[in-house]
């Protein structure tokens, strides 16, 4: 990642930018039967990538399939930093985020005491759990 890391400081969509986690366009291929008895595959057209969201409800697994733009980039966005926690490039990348967020924080909105308390956690397995299950609030 040898993006600068130039952060405003306004929300998660700036994460969702930087590592490029934007909901894709992705093809739907048919596998087709000629009349030769080959089969051949054709893209018919690009939908919208979605995510699933297994959920269990009342004893039983219902599984979710989410299509919504912002919806689906913030779960790419989580399971993203779930995967990288120790990955010191996303982890610098997240708390540089951080403190362009406390920044404008401090000016505008009363949550930057509880944004600079996150960014001093030591353990960056910590600091990005924090993260990973808060990063919807943060926001200006």
């Amino acid at each position: 990642m040898s993006k600068p890391l130039n952060f405003m400081g306004i929300g998660f969509y700036e994460l969702i930018d930087f590592f490029d986690l934007q909901q894709k366009k992705v093809p739907v291929i048919v596998e087709a039967r000629n009349e030769d008895g080959t089969t051949s595959k054709k893209e018919i057209y690009k939908k919208k990538e979605v995510e699933t969201l297994p959920v269990i409800i009342n004893g039983s697994k219902v599984i979710f399939e989410i299509n919504e733009k912002s919806e689906v980039e913030l779960i790419k966005l989580k399971k993203f930093l779930r995967k990288n926690e120790t990955n010191q490039e996303v982890v610098g990348a997240v708390k540089s985020f951080m403190k362009a967020l406390i920044k404008k924080s401090e000016t505008l909105d009363y949550n930057a005491p509880g944004f600079k308390g996150v960014l001093e956690i030591e353990d960056d397995s910590t600091f990005m759990y924090w993260v990973v299950e808060n990063v919807e609030n943060m926001w200006i």
